[in-house]
């Protein structure tokens, strides 16, 4: 039997929307390795040939140079025929955590979960002017931790829609001067843990170069699942 990496298929609805156009951004192949070294790869049905021979070829090593030149070289020219061109060294691997146990750290003390940041302060180098919430929707929240009547760092929703299997993906921001204390570690935390109780499931991904942010998980109780390479491409008039 010929060694080789398993292959999922997207489902062929979600395939022929990104085929007409429907979305900004596709990935026509996702290469996943998990905490146990299994390995799987899901792609879009149109480039089921791409990610077989992919399987087979590169099974020893998915994240190589190699692999991703590999992926590059099959995967623009079939891309482009529908509109989506692939960023030079966009390739990247991200790491993937999951909570179920989140830390009870004793800087959660300091936090606060907010439906709103309506007539809040915030520190100038936070983003929280871009920050949309939906406070109707009870998972939408921020833990945010405050100085002075200012907020400092702060944990949110990448999304308010669930992914693939049902988990809701939280991020972390911290201003500069306060990383490295703790702060965004607590607010993970505690956005986790309110999330738990309303029954969600929680994820954390960050890019696997990222020491600061992998650190910031695993002190908030997150446990690494899997890492993930993706073929980001985008629209041509995006």
């Amino acid at each position: 039997m010929v060694d080789r990496i398993k292959v999922k298929i997207e489902d062929s609805e979600f395939s022929e929307a990104v085929k007409n156009g429907e979305y900004d951004i596709a990935v026509p192949i996702q290469v996943s390795v998990g905490k146990n070294g299994d390995k799987e790869i899901l792609s879009y049905d149109f480039c089921k040939n791409v990610a077989e021979e992919f399987s087979i070829k590169h099974v020893n090593d998915p994240f190589s140079t190699e692999a991703v030149d590999f992926l590059k070289s099959k995967l623009e020219t079939i891309m482009a025929e529908y509109g989506y061109y692939y960023p030079i060294n966009n390739c990247r691997i991200s790491c993937e955590y999951r909570c179920t146990d989140p830390a009870e750290l004793e800087m959660r003390k300091k936090c606060e979960i907010i439906s709103s940041t309506e007539g809040l302060k915030y520190h100038h180098d936070l983003s929280l002017d871009e920050v949309v919430m939906t406070p109707d929707y009870e998972a939408d929240r921020l833990a945010v931790i405050k100085d002075d009547d200012v907020i400092i760092a702060y944990a949110g929703l990448n999304s308010i829609e669930d992914d693939e299997d049902m988990s809701l993906e939280i991020y972390v921001e911290c201003a500069p001067e306060y990383r490295e204390k703790g702060y965004g570690s607590a607010c993970a935390a505690e956005l986790s843990s309110y999330l738990i109780s309303l029954g969600e499931k929680v994820k954390y991904v960050c890019y696997s170069d990222n020491t600061a942010s992998k650190r910031t998980a695993e002190k908030a109780g997150f446990e690494y699942q899997r890492s993930v390479m993706s073929f980001v491409c985008f629209k041509n008039d995006r």
